[in-house]
């Protein structure tokens, strides 16, 4: 249901997770300053059955944040099924999707709720490339996507929840091969068939994710400066 105070709606903030207990922090705490009022955000992380300490460090914020943060673990079936058991969770009426990788601007959602309730169904907008050294921190940035690809990324993708249910949510045969290896594409499968069904998306250049990019194993990088010699 809306805030009645200022008429905005609940936003439930949706994160696909494995293996990335070392980026939750950082995605954590760009969370925690959003602009947006915190009585109306809930974090859903859902977890593909991570080997590392995701659930440690999921304990260690859960009491640090200033809305709920609710954590789920399932099989390791690929990020589409986890977003949509994110939505099927979800009590907000919209929901804005990012991946545990990744580092939201303060004014995320408050950019997206308000181009939402102006003229559009789903909000895209501008991934930000993060380079960090071995020890985590982030030392330069670059912009990857600056404009309407026609691929809009989940990991910057806001949309009304009404509009999921319209669609029926990502299709899950977007998972994980038998050997390990993730199929790509569900997001922009996901948006086209929304456009198709009338949805307005609009790319919205304020409504910023930053996405960190892991750093190039030593092994490749002594590889390709043989290789460059």
């Amino acid at each position: 249901m809306p805030d009645r105070a200022i008429g905005l709606p609940k936003v439930s903030v949706i994160v696909p997770t494995h293996n990335r207990a070392d980026y939750l922090p950082d995605l954590f705490a760009s969370l925690a300053c959003q602009v947006y009022p915190a009585r109306l955000i809930e974090l859903l992380v859902i977890d593909n059955d991570s080997s590392d300490r995701t659930d440690h460090v999921i304990a260690e914020w859960q009491d640090r944040l200033p809305f709920p943060l609710r954590y789920h673990c399932k099989d390791n079936d690929g990020p589409a099924a986890s977003r949509n058991v994110g939505a099927h969770m979800a009590t907000g009426e919209v929901l804005a999707y990012t991946d545990s990788d990744c580092i939201p601007d303060m004014h995320w959602l408050a950019n997206a709720v308000r181009s939402l309730r102006a003229d559009c169904d789903l909000v895209a907008g501008p991934m930000v490339g993060l380079t960090r050294w071995s020890d985590g921190n982030l030392v330069r940035q670059y912009r990857e996507a600056l404009r309407d690809d026609g691929m809009y990324p989940t990991g910057n993708l806001v949309l009304w929840r009404s509009w999921f249910d319209v669609v029926g949510g990502f299709d899950e045969r977007y998972g994980i091969y038998p050997w390990g290896g993730l199929k790509a594409g569900e997001d922009t499968d996901f948006a086209w068939r929304a456009r198709r069904r009338g949805a307005r998306l609009r790319f919205i250049d304020d409504v910023v994710v930053g996405h960190q990019l892991a750093p190039k194993k030593q092994r490749s990088s002594r590889k390709w400066r043989r290789a460059t010699r």
